[in-house]
């Protein structure tokens, strides 16, 4: 697939002034849309809209304020903007709760 002439906007949170590009899965993802032709373009908040193809919304927060959804939506295409709530109350069915009656190992 190529995607030359395609652009990518990946949307962090206003407070993260730079993203590492460390060994996360984002980072081989974004490695293979510039190899295969793609301009990839970080932004940090919602201030500044950037003309693209897609977006990516990559807020690093359990809870993603309404304002990401809302500047995501001006994308033709978008990817998580639609995911406000990632907290394990939210998305899981199999939580404990203190009068649970359970004798092994749990994440905390």
């Amino acid at each position: 697939m190529h995607l030359k002439n395609h652009k990518i906007v990946i949307l962090h949170k206003k407070t993260q002034k730079t993203f590492k590009k460390d060994a996360k899965l984002i980072n081989m993802l974004r490695q293979n849309w510039v190899d295969t032709g793609a301009e990839v373009e970080d932004l940090y908040g919602t201030d500044t809209f950037v003309p693209a193809d897609l977006i990516i919304v990559h807020v690093d927060l359990s809870i993603v304020s309404d304002e990401y959804q809302i500047f995501a939506a001006r994308y033709p295409r978008q990817i998580n903007a639609n995911i406000l709530d990632i907290r394990k109350s939210k998305v899981c069915k199999h939580l404990l709760t203190k009068d649970d009656v359970y004798n092994k190992a749990v994440l905390v």
